[in-house]
């Protein structure tokens, strides 16, 4: 039958339905998915995710002048969730709740989405019961699937792709039935859209290409085929184009992050990538309908991504979808649905749920589909209520009760960093200086939260700040980490108190506080430059061939130091012959010298490797001097611009 006759027959069939009803339905609808998405959404999702954080960032600097069109910081990522939530920053500020409600308006925007989706795919396979397929999609995004009900909440950028995708394909639907040259238009439009919303998304429009070739398998209205995807193409590529084009010249950078995470990485798939793709299949169809994953970031954990009555939706509405024997939207909807579970297939650890975020609009229209197809077999559509309320109401009441107050929550939502990051900026507000443990000081969540607060970092492996100007100082860890701060009370000079910061339920520490009085200033001194003085060092007496030795420099600040100084070492023997050297930063860059204040002891610790055959005596000479202009800084009172400070003596 041709897709001309059909849309004669199905408007032949279709009764009048009542507008207003359906008006009023809707409006509920997305009444219902907008009182879910703003509900305490101030408290709930607890704390601040660090991918959150890490796009806040970047809004600081899009508000700055900044315009890129793909953000390099934190693996990379697209630009579309970013902009939006420095457009909201206008109004709410640079904060968590910018990006939030961003993810609302988003989500939010997909309920109406979902609705022409259903619509759509009604019209083409439930013919009079069109409307009723899509007041139960709408549904099931607004209320009805915990996925999309979590990220609406959240802030991260995987919430822009469900409704660009959405309608994309349902106006790519839309126009192979009406064969339609602005409906394609329009579909290529948010379908070159995608890829500024989620990396996943890179596989749809290869996935509909190959649809657009095979809808020229009938031989009937190739012509009118033609001219839709010729519209919906050269819209697409036109929209895709910058991206592109950036693409093309940073190919490496921006498939850097797939390929890490990805079975087709060796160190992924550890030598069978068919045994970790077949996995991957499983641990997919598995995670969609029975133990989800375990990330509470994602999920409540080990739930599944549909609860079971959808998950049931879903298969009747594709059998629905096949059995229907409409080879062009048939083959265009399951090369989506491969598309869209391919990157959690495909991912390092599956199922991966944020990268099913695609997947969720297009289960939502099969369920509807699915669910309408039982009614009907049944002949009685009050039955419909009793497929979709429940999913209604489980996924709030998933979301709500059992996870946001959870301690998993707590965690994986980085309550306990915002919370830490609070007792840090009290610490500051009091005077005293605070030192945050290196897994914190490159954190977004504590970089972000802190950027105002003039916070230092410390690394006891290759540096480490100890104030003795007359200032309190504070080291903050994780409360795991009590190595660390047994070795951090360890390297202070004076007495440690030990405290700690609480968790929101106040049952068990999350940080571990050092707390050192200011101690004496030491008394002897190695070399001066300018305003550093080198007061101590620590270096092995022996050593062989071959062998990485540390060098512990112990810096002492006269006076504060406005240029970023890099430490030179060399390790020469007789008057000029040099064996070995290292040029750095202190700290290996963590610690510039123009951190430090008038005051400080610091510990400066580098590495030095020795070349093999080397033999003998040795000398080891360091000094100072200004990257930018390669300008060595002088000892105090000399003209020389480097010292001897230590032998080794090198053995076979």
């Amino acid at each position: 039958m041709s897709l001309t006759l059909e849309r004669e027959i199905i408007s032949r069939e279709q009764p009048e339905t009542p507008g207003i009803v359906r008006l009023y339905l809707l409006v509920t609808i997305i009444a219902a998915g907008f009182g879910l998405r703003t509900w305490d959404l101030d408290r709930v999702p607890p704390g601040l995710f660090f991918d959150v954080a890490a796009n806040l960032q970047d809004v600081i600097e899009v508000r700055e002048g900044a315009r890129p069109i793909w953000f390099v910081r934190n693996n990379g990522r697209e630009p579309l969730m970013i902009y939006a939530e420095t457009a909201a920053s206008l109004v709410l500020g640079v904060n968590a709740l910018a990006a939030r409600y961003t993810a609302l308006v988003f989500g939010l925007l997909t309920i109406p989405a979902l609705y022409l989706l259903g619509c759509e795919l009604g019209r083409i396979y439930a013919r009079e019961d069109w409307w009723i397929v899509g007041c139960v999609c709408a549904a099931l995004g607004a209320s009805g699937i915990y996925w999309l009900l979590n990220f609406s909440r959240l802030g991260l950028r995987v919430i822009t792709l469900p409704l660009v995708l959405t309608i994309a394909l349902t106006f790519t639907l839309r126009a192979l039935r009406r064969f339609s040259v602005v409906d394609g238009a329009i579909a290529g439009t948010f379908l070159g859209g995608t890829l500024y919303t989620y990396t996943s998304a890179r596989l749809l429009i290869p996935a509909i290409g190959i649809g657009a070739l095979v809808s020229f398998g009938k031989p009937e209205h190739r012509g009118a085929l033609l001219r839709v995807w010729l519209a919906t193409a050269f819209a697409a590529l036109t929209i895709a184009a910058p991206l592109l084009i950036y693409y093309m010249g940073h190919r490496e950078m921006m498939d850097f992050r797939t390929m890490a995470v990805s079975i087709s990485n060796p160190e992924v798939h550890g030598g069978d990538p068919w045994g970790a793709l077949v996995h991957g299949v499983f641990r997919t169809a598995l995670g969609v309908s029975v133990v989800g994953t375990t990330s509470a970031m994602e999920n409540l954990p080990e739930r599944a991504l549909f609860d079971p009555l959808v998950s049931v939706g879903v298969v009747a509405g594709t059998l629905v979808v096949v059995a229907a024997r409409k080879m062009v939207p048939a083959t265009l909807l399951l090369l989506v649905i491969a598309a869209t579970l391919a990157p959690a297939v495909l991912s390092v650890n599956p199922p991966s749920f944020s990268r099913l975020g695609g997947f969720t609009p297009i289960a939502a229209g099969l369920a509807a589909l699915g669910f309408n197809a039982v009614v009907r077999a049944l002949r009685d559509r009050r039955l419909l209520a009793l497929f979709v309320i429940p999913p209604m109401l489980l996924a709030p009441y998933d979301y709500f009760a059992r996870w946001a107050p959870s301690e998993a929550a707590y965690l994986a939502m980085m309550g306990d960093k915002v919370d830490v990051a609070a007792a840090v900026v009290r610490l500051r507000e009091a005077g005293d200086r605070v030192f945050l443990a290196p897994l914190y000081a490159r954190d977004f969540t504590f970089s972000f939260l802190l950027r105002d607060a003039a916070i230092a970092s410390f690394d006891l492996g290759r540096a480490a700040v100890i104030p003795l100007g007359g200032e309190r100082a504070h080291y903050v860890l994780p409360a795991e980490d009590a190595v660390g701060a047994s070795a951090v009370a360890a390297r202070l000079s004076s007495d440690v108190i030990v405290t700690s910061i609480s968790g929101r339920d106040s049952t068990r520490p999350i940080a571990i506080v050092l707390t050192a009085e200011p101690g004496p200033p030491p008394t002897g001194r190695i070399a001066a430059f300018s305003s550093l003085s080198l007061v101590r060092v620590d270096v092995p007496a022996e050593a062989h061939g071959g062998e990485t030795i540390s060098v512990d420099l112990w810096w002492y600040v006269e006076d504060p130091v406005e240029a970023s100084y890099t430490v030179f070492l060399h390790l020469r023997q007789g008057e000029s012959r040099t064996l070995a050297q290292n040029d750095s930063i202190p700290g290996d860059a963590s610690s510039p010298t123009s951190t430090w204040k008038r005051g400080d002891l610091v510990f400066d610790r580098h590495l030095v490797k020795i070349p093999l055959g080397s033999l003998g005596p040795a000398r080891l000479v360091t000094g100072l001097y200004d990257a930018g202009s390669g300008r060595r800084v002088h000892l105090t009172g000399s003209s020389a611009n480097e010292v001897t400070v230590a032998h080794v003596t090198i053995r076979g």
